[in-house]
């Protein structure tokens, strides 16, 4: 540009079919699971009278109702000592058939609908034992219900994972497949993630569990969703070819005293 300053441009194109592959096995990218202790396990229970239909103080057993005292269904307990006006806990357990289909797509859409809701009168039996001397659900200030995961179905099947190396107390023998290392104390669970959660959802609010979810677990214990554990427990390893012909383009200045 000047006695002093000048600018020059560089460009060049490299001819040639060379290139660099990274690969794992073969592939440019490999899904690696890591390396936990335990060894998880995912349980579908299937049974001829459907999980939750244990029944309740002996009553209901077997007998493909859901034995309840939400007389409304609306997945609360509505005692008088909680809720103004509220009639259930006072004596009464209603048997109400199995609940909506879980295959018919209105209720799998919106469950709280009125279409897909129990009523009292609704009940195919009233055990009512509100003027006995002894009455075992009245008597029992908890919410006594078959329907353990709170949707309002007879779930037919339970769905969970569980590390069948966990739980192993003083004196169990532990399946051959876990090593020492293997073994945790506790109970290690992992909740399917279909929409199933770890919180009792809100029947006000129409939130109601999917059918095949496990019921609410107790605080001891340890739980984790299957949406946040599944992830964890995976590495990508990407890889790619690298080719090495291509345009090149260099800038420069100089400057001189």
């Amino acid at each position: 540009m000047n006695d002093h300053f000048s600018v020059y441009v560089d460009a060049r194109y490299t001819w040639t079919d060379a290139a660099v592959s990274i690969t794992t096995d073969g592939a440019h990218q490999v899904l690696l699971t890591t390396f936990a202790p335990g060894k998880l396990q995912t349980f579908r229970v299937d049974s001829a009278n459907q999980w939750e239909d244990n029944g309740l103080f002996g009553q209901s057993v077997g007998d493909h109702l859901i034995a309840t005292e939400d007389g409304n269904g609306n997945g609360t307990y509505d005692d008088p000592t909680r809720v103004p006006g509220g009639t259930e806990g006072t004596g009464k357990l209603y048997l109400f058939p199995a609940g909506p289909n879980p295959n018919d797509p209105d209720c799998a859409a919106n469950p709280a609908a009125a279409a897909c809701q129990w009523q009292a009168n609704e009940a195919a039996l009233v055990l009512d034992c509100t003027n006995d001397t002894i009455c075992p659900w009245r008597d029992d200030p908890n919410f006594n219900t078959e329907d353990l995961n709170g949707n309002r179905i007879l779930d037919r099947f339970l769905f969970y994972g569980v590390d069948i190396c966990s739980g192993i107390g003083s004196g169990q023998t532990a399946d051959p497949i876990c090593t020492p290392n293997d073994i945790i104390p506790a109970q290690q669970f992992v909740w399917p993630g279909n929409g199933c959660n770890t919180f009792q959802p809100d029947a006000v609010q129409g939130n109601f569990f999917p059918e095949g979810c496990p019921p609410v677990p107790t605080q001891s214990s340890d739980v984790s969703l299957a949406g946040s554990d599944d992830p964890a427990d995976s590495y990508l390893i990407q890889g790619g070819e690298i080719r090495l012909g291509g345009f090149s383009l260099g800038v420069g200045f100089k400057f001189t005293f």
